[in-house]
This record gives C-alpha cells, structure tokens and sequence, in this order.
C-alpha cells in the first residue's frame, strides 16, 4: 500500500476514474468516477487497483480543548453547523460517532463578524476548537490555526487557492472571502 501525501481529500474529491481503480472505503463511484465520501488523505491499493480513503485508528471522545476536522453543513444568520468527522491529537484519528457542531457566529473570530456567509460556506472543511462538549457541541475558530483548511468556489465548485488573505478560483477566477487558517492550502493539521 502507498500512501498519496499529496493534499488532503474532502467529500465529493474526484480521486481517479473507474476504469482506472475500483472504489474501496471511504470512496464512491459516480458516474464513472471514483469520489471522496470522507476527509483523509487517499492511497492506492496497487495490488487490489482499488483506491481508499481511510480511517485512522480507534475513534476518540471528544473533550474541552479537542482541535477538531469538520465540513460545514448548513449556514443561518447567527451560526454554522458543523459535521465533526476527526478529532487531532497526537495523531489523526475518525471520532466515535459522526458529532454535529455548532460555531455561534461570536466564536469565529477575535474580531467582529457581521456575517457568517463571509466566513464560511457549505462544504468548507475547518479545523475548530471543542469549547462545550454537553449539552451541545459548540465550537470556535477564533485562532491562527483555526479556520477554513479547504474550500471550494461557489460558483463552478473548483478547489480554491490561497491569493493573500482571500481565496481565488483557478478556473473561473472568482475571488471570495473565508475566515482562513494559516494552515489554507498546505496539506498540515497542526
């Protein structure tokens, strides 16, 4: 098995073709091509020709202080829903069950935020910190590290890169803002 260290893969990646690999855990096969069902970092199974995006050890409990890997999955006027799918510790690994999270449009940022369809959009992979595990995970991504890690633009859905404190398309040049991590668009978690 090799490892692709390549980027991080969030769900809906296209990772190859079908008639190239088959579809292995954590991928899908739609309409012929093989896609991301879960965050990670792809390999390949040469012998098996089956691409996998894997967990990676035994799911921890999320506690005070976790620094966490989650998608946006619904924005409202005064918050973001997050769908936590890995906790980062001294090693990446899937938490015990799919955790849903809140981030209150206050714990953001340090500073003022008038508009959390500024920060983030659906399907925006961040890395937050767990504030409140009970009764309700709640979130922030005030902090350097915290943010934004991926996101795609909202126009043609291409992969967007950093271009100083925005985020340009490669393909149709669209610019948008996001509350980035200092972490955008280099592959780390920490």
């Amino acid at each position: 098995m090799t490892k692709d260290v390549e980027e991080l893969k969030s769900p809906g990646d296209e990772l190859a073709m079908a008639e190239e690999f088959s579809a292995g855990e954590g991928t899908f096969e739609d309409d012929g091509v093989i896609r991301a069902s879960v965050v990670g970092r792809a390999e390949v199974d040469q012998k098996s020709r089956a691409i996998v995006v894997r967990s990676i050890n035994y799911p921890p409990v999320l506690e005070i202080g976790d620094e966490v890997i989650g998608v946006i999955a619904g924005l409202k006027s005064s918050m973001a829903m997050v769908d936590v799918i890995r906790a980062v510790r001294e090693r990446e690994r899937e938490v015990a069950n799919r955790e849903e999270g809140t981030i209150h449009i206050s714990k953001i940022s340090d500073g003022f935020v008038s508009d959390v369809k500024k920060c983030f959009k659906q399907r925006d992979v961040i890395k937050a910190r767990v504030i409140q595990v009970k009764p309700s995970l709640q979130l922030t991504t005030a902090g350097d590290d915290l943010g934004v890690i991926q996101a795609y633009c909202s126009k043609c859905r291409e992969k967007l890169a950093r271009s100083g404190r925005n985020l340009k398309c490669p393909s149709c040049l669209n610019i948008e803002e996001r509350e980035l991590s200092e972490l955008y668009g280099t592959g780390r978690l920490d």
